[in-house]
């Protein structure tokens, strides 16, 4: 049997060692708390959201997004773990102080993919999200 040594224990370093640990010894090294909750190995899955970050992100990172949309669930799949996976979306919310900043990005999301955009209000966010408090612009998307 192998023995591998995996440094960084965010949610690649982690899902390596996952992965890895049914066929090899694998030791995984990290500066910090592998149990702290707020630990990026725990929570850097939370979202993939390529269409919102092709605002700010070149093309090759916006196909990789894109791209990990259709793999992050088959590479589930073969861990044969009970896991929380869902693809209903991203939702994006501004504070009434920045509703400027939101419709710019909105716009510039809408030029690029017109059709993967749409505006909700207030009453739409908290059926989707009922723990959202209420005091976001009144025009979020």
């Amino acid at each position: 049997m192998v023995t591998i040594a995996i440094v960084g224990a965010g949610l690649i370093g982690r899902f390596l060692a996952l992965s890895l640990s049914q066929s090899h010894q694998v030791t995984l090294f990290e500066k910090g708390n592998l149990a702290d909750a707020c630990a990026t190995g725990r929570i850097a899955a939370a979202m993939v959201a390529p269409t919102a970050e092709s605002v700010v992100a070149s093309a090759s990172i916006v196909e990789m997004g894109h791209q990990s949309l259709t793999l992050w669930p088959q590479m589930l799949n073969a861990l044969d773990l009970e896991t929380r996976f869902q693809q209903t979306g991203t939702l994006i919310l501004a504070h009434r102080q920045d509703v400027n900043d939101l419709r710019h990005f909105t716009q510039r999301v809408r030029c690029r993919h017109a059709q993967d955009i749409q505006t909700l209000h207030n009453e739409q966010i908290q059926e989707i999200e009922p723990e959202i408090p209420q005091t976001l612009a009144p025009h979020c998307s």
